[in-house]
């Protein structure tokens, strides 16, 4: 098996293991009313999701730099710059969100928290497949 090919297939076995949790459903458990999220589930899921795509944005950008040469691909390279970019930007966003939502449980605040959410998950998730689709070239 060459080198590209074991590059790939350790990232997609990385994916399959760590990554979907961005952007998985949370579930119907329960959480403990005396616990660090007071049975809040909308915070709970927020803060999963942000740590999570912190990472993946993490792995997702040093692979594209330590790989660039090897996979030479230029929109595999445009993607990274915008993850660069806007998944910053969008992650603080979802940061700010999630702060704003815990101060005042609203359901306008909700919403405003999920669409910067689905923003992150966006990114996160096409960052995954990119991963993905190089571990079959």
């Amino acid at each position: 098996m060459n080198t590209r090919k074991r590059i790939g297939l350790w990232w997609l076995l990385t994916i399959l293991c760590f990554g979907g949790l961005a952007v998985a459903p949370q579930g119907c458990g329960t959480l403990d009313p005396q616990g660090v999220y007071q049975a809040d589930k909308v915070v709970y899921s927020a803060e999963l999701t942000i740590v999570t795509s912190q990472e993946i944005a993490g792995s997702f950008l040093k692979w594209e730099r330590d790989n660039r040469v090897l996979l030479n691909n230029p929109d595999l390279k445009k993607f990274a710059d915008k993850v660069r970019v806007e998944g910053k930007k969008a992650l603080q966003s979802a940061i700010a969100a999630n702060e704003a939502y815990k101060v005042a449980k609203t359901p306008e605040h909700a919403t405003a928290l999920e669409a910067t959410l689905a923003v992150v998950r966006s990114l996160m998730k096409e960052a995954q497949l990119w991963m993905a689709k190089s571990a079959t070239l």
